[in-house]
């Protein structure tokens, strides 16, 4: 009885010295951070960034807009570790976006005349871009002349990152030309805890950064999709010049992006010009109509200091909408927020 309850308490102790190696162990490994937004099997929470930037075509009146997608294969030496084609993700996150956008399966059936466009990419980067791993060795020997025991415990805790990148670009169907500044080159880094059953994931755009998480078994997919998805975003917005990081939660707009805008700008008719300016301006001042469209452009000049303050719309107007746009957006939502809590309390 002696010799069993002698057992039990070694056994006891072995646990408890492999539970503080694992802990200790775990100590020089850097942690996971909870991913703030998270990602579900089927719909990741910013698909409606795709009903948003297809909202923004409706408002600037702008003709429809055909998309066919080439394969968009894995170049990477990650072979069967990743997806070898996401133009599916693709088809399904451009098809999200309205009925303005229309997904072919074949270029020959676009209307002619049509504004149409290639998408074609590659999914270009596959990176261990880091892994540690800590062990911890337990072992304790014992016997009092009736033979040795060998009792030993392995710990193993690891971090692991890994680095996917995507490239998109897109062709004039009509020129067969590279839509120059048309293109979405984003990375997402996937991390993983290998004693979790989840991996966090972080993608860094032109402008945003998302973050989510995903099951173990489903972290490369469901992160490439978010990354197909806010890849599409941008790109479209690109195509028309659309301030998409306004349907992309937390995004700012990037200056590169900016200037590329205010360079098409300049060369669109004057009648384009004012649809374009008309739409941002709105969102400065609901009250806004075409009656007093040209007053608000003065007025907006004079607000953030553009010279001169007349009712001419040049590019250095459309920038600067582009620009203070999204600080706007907060405000009229805090505004919101405020009116309707304080008619809850009234009522």
């Amino acid at each position: 009885m002696k010799k069993l309850a002698w057992y039990l308490s070694l056994g006891l102790a072995i646990m408890l010295l492999s539970g503080c190696g694992i802990a200790a162990a775990k100590k020089r490994i850097p942690k996971l951070e909870k991913p703030k937004q998270e990602v579900t099997t089927n719909e990741t929470k910013y698909s409606v960034s795709l009903q948003t930037i297809g909202d923004m075509l409706y408002e600037i009146e702008d003709p429809d807009i055909y998309i066919y997608i080439q394969p968009i294969t894995n170049k990477t030496t990650g072979i069967g570790k990743v997806p070898e084609d996401i133009a599916g993700m693709l088809k399904s996150s451009f098809m999200n976006m309205g009925y303005k956008v229309h997904v072919v399966s074949n270029p020959d059936f676009i209307p002619k005349g049509a504004e149409a466009f290639v998408i074609e990419g590659e999914i270009s980067e596959f990176d261990a871009i880091k892994s540690e791993n800590a062990n911890y060795n337990l072992g304790l020997y014992f016997g009092k002349g009736q033979g040795e025991t060998d009792i030993s415990k392995q710990a193993d805790y690891g971090y692991q990152e890994i680095k996917l990148g995507v490239d998109l670009r897109a062709i004039n169907l009509n020129t067969l030309e590279y839509v120059p500044f048309a293109f979405a080159k984003n990375k997402v880094i996937i991390k993983r805890l290998t004693d979790s059953n989840e991996v966090g994931f972080n993608i860094a755009g032109s402008g945003y950064a998302l973050t989510g998480s995903a099951s173990v078994q489903n972290g490369v997919h469901e992160s490439l999709r978010l990354l197909a998805e806010a890849s599409s975003v941008e790109l479209l917005g690109k195509l028309r010049l659309l301030p998409y990081w306004l349907a992309i939660p937390g995004a700012m707009p990037e200056y590169q992006v900016i200037n590329n805008y205010k360079r098409k700008f300049r060369s669109l008719p004057p009648e384009k010009k004012a649809i374009y300016v008309y739409y941002l301006l709105g969102k400065f001042y609901p009250d806004m109509n075409e009656n007093n469209f040209y007053n608000y452009i003065i007025r907006f000049k004079k607000e953030y200091g553009i010279y001169p303050p007349d009712d001419t719309i040049t590019p250095e107007l459309f920038v600067k909408l582009l620009i203070n746009l999204p600080n706007t957006q907060v405000k009229r939502k805090i505004e919101y927020k405020r009116k309707k809590l304080l008619k809850s309390i009234l009522e």
